[in-house]
């Protein structure tokens, strides 16, 4: 079993391993200038509020779960950057968990270096606490019921996983980029280039794929010699297309996750930073107006910034097509000039739309 005394952190050294955490997930790009120092009088239930009050000191946000015993795997897979409170008897710390990879978790070392557990051994770790209360009561059932040797550590764990489903472990402070920060920004800690490009991969795979097959069958059908070779052909590129799609669709739908996540946290850091007597002077129409539009938004966000960002794909594929196409020199002034006019017109609707809502907020 990997041992995890070297990262194993001392609660005297929280402020740092926060400030690593930071660093290492990039939330912050330089050091702070101020120490964060522990106080001398700290005990391992006030980590979680000094956690908050350090990280709010760095411009992060720190959130404080807490989480089935049971279900602990899935938090320490997506939980980090996080804090993991650990108390031993050699006296409270916790571990630093900076992310996971090739099935185990990546945690920092007391020098802030990346070093990869396997989840399990950290699981263990972290649910023994709790495991141990339920261990006895395990092993008395499974001597009562004179469970054969071979079976009995199968039979035990299995029953263990079940009496922990009403236990919860805690101590846990996830490490965020603060709601107010850019969407940018958020968007881009988070992950959500990467699966825009794996989009973004799956549309072109998609488009090359449906050209491909349509070449294949065209030239069979025109070169008059449509064989079971060439339909073989054919239903493997249509199936391969398939596939694409269903990838491409899959990723959309994480990205509109993230993006919708990360949209309620700004609307709902805005709402609790207006004023009090600003929503006095705001009448019920206003109020209404502004969940009404914050629910535009968030349509907007889901529906047309993927649609719209993909149809820059889907116009060179266009061009490509109509470029090899009988007219290539009309098709493709057609498309530009189209392409030019619904631009003006969506600028036009832009404008007037940002003209009316300066109005009805002032």
């Amino acid at each position: 079993m990997t041992d995890l005394t070297p990262n194993w952190w001392p609660l005297a050294r929280l402020g740092e391993a926060i400030e690593a955490l930071a660093l290492d997930a990039g939330l912050i790009r330089d050091p702070a200038t101020d120490p964060l120092v522990v106080p001398a009088a700290f005990a391992l239930e006030d980590a979680p509020r000094w956690t908050e009050w350090a990280a709010a000191r760095l411009g992060v946000e720190a959130v404080d779960v807490e989480t089935p015993a049971a279900a602990i795997d899935a938090v320490l897979v997506s939980g980090g950057p996080a804090i993991l409170l650990d108390d031993t008897a050699d006296g409270p710390g916790f571990f630093a968990l900076a992310g996971r990879r090739r099935g185990g978790v990546l945690l920092l070392d007391r020098h802030a270096h990346r070093r990869r557990v396997p989840i399990g051994t950290l699981r263990d770790r972290l649910v023994e606490p709790v495991a141990a209360e339920h261990r006895a009561a395990v092993d008395d059932l499974l001597d009562r019921a004179m469970i054969h040797p071979q079976c009995r550590p199968r039979a035990a764990a299995a029953l263990l996983h079940e009496r922990l489903q009403a236990e919860r472990i805690g101590g846990i402070s996830l490490l965020r980029a603060e709601a107010s920060a850019s969407v940018w920004r958020q968007i881009r800690l988070d992950g959500g280039l990467r699966t825009f490009a794996l989009i973004v991969a799956a549309f072109v795979a998609l488009y090359v794929l449906e050209i491909t097959g349509w070449r294949v069958i065209g030239e069979g059908v025109l070169a008059g010699r449509v064989d079971l070779g060439w339909l073989l052909g054919w239903m493997v590129v249509l199936l391969t297309a398939v596939v694409a799609q269903t990838a491409s669709a899959w990723c959309e739908a994480s990205l509109a996750v993230d993006l919708g996540r990360i949209m309620k946290a700004r609307l709902l850091a805005g709402a609790l930073a207006l004023r009090p007597d600003a929503i006095k002077r705001s009448g019920v129409g206003q109020m209404i107006g502004r969940v009404i539009e914050a629910q535009a938004l968030e349509a907007l966000t889901f529906n047309g910034g993927i649609g719209v960002l993909l149809a820059g794909i889907e116009l060179v594929f266009a061009a490509w097509v109509l470029a090899h196409g009988a007219a290539p020199a009309a098709h493709l002034t057609l498309l530009v000039g189209w392409v030019v006019l619904t631009g003006l017109l969506g600028w036009r609707y832009f404008v007037r739309m940002r003209r009316w809502s300066g109005s009805v907020w002032t």
